[in-house]
């Protein structure tokens, strides 16, 4: 290995910072593994919830509190009185650190619905990612939809889906607990839905990590700038 290579090697290597990313955020495992569900969660893997990538996205289903009425199979659309198309099930995972922060929380903010939440630890700067699709009465722009809620115990952001929103950068270090989930009112024979996809972490290369970087970056730029002159002068 040349030095140049070296210090290319050396620099790139500092330029990342470690941090924790999201556990199974493609759901390629088939399961909920590395999260915590709460309310009518699955793994959708094929129509009518079609994977948004690979053949694995999380699903989460909200439903009014309205009884299922006596209709057919085919106008049932919560699948409750009929046989349901995919498996819907806990993951047993723990309940996360923040989920009834302030009173409510996630609890209060998927209200007749359901999420699925992660614990993760970043630092300030990071960003999440993730991709969703809505259905049922989600899909029409009504007041019930889907959300992302993040909190540490004392900051607490929420984004709709209305918003066309598909990340958040965390403004503080440590702990945040992440949630992805469909909300419901009590409107009578009615769901939400969302599919959920590529929830992931990227960092933000730390400051000390940079000036690292620059400094293995000079005798590359010292010995270029010398080849140059050495070349005029030749």
């Amino acid at each position: 290995m040349s030095l140049r290579t070296g210090l290319l090697v050396s620099c790139l290597a500092l330029a990342g910072h470690a941090h924790a990313d999201v556990v199974n955020g493609g759901f390629e495992t088939g399961t909920l593994a590395g999260w915590y569900s709460s309310g009518t969660t699955a793994i959708a893997s094929a129509t009518p919830y079609t994977p948004l990538a690979g053949l694995s996205s999380a699903l989460v289903v909200a439903m009014s509190q309205a009884p299922v009425p006596p209709y057919s199979c085919s106008t049932d659309v919560w699948n409750i009185a009929c046989p349901q198309p995919l498996p819907f099930a806990s993951s047993d995972i723990g309940s996360m650190t923040y989920t009834g922060y302030n009173g409510g929380g996630a609890n209060n903010l998927f209200r007749f619905g359901g999420f699925i939440g992660q614990d993760v630890t970043v630092q300030a700067g990071d960003t999440v990612r993730w991709s969703w699709s809505l259905f049922g009465e989600a899909a029409g722009g009504s007041i019930d939809g889907a959300r992302f809620y993040a909190t540490n115990g004392n900051i607490e952001s929420v984004i709709n889906a209305s918003a066309n929103l598909r990340s958040y950068q965390f403004a503080a270090p440590g702990l945040w607990s992440l949630y992805l989930g469909a909300y419901q009112s009590e409107d009578s024979y009615l769901y939400s839905a969302v599919l959920i996809d590529s929830v992931g972490i990227s960092a933000i290369p730390e400051s000390s990590s940079l000036v690292l970087m620059s400094l293995g970056l000079l005798p590359l730029i010292g010995l270029r700038r010398l080849r140059r002159a050495h070349g005029a002068g030749g």
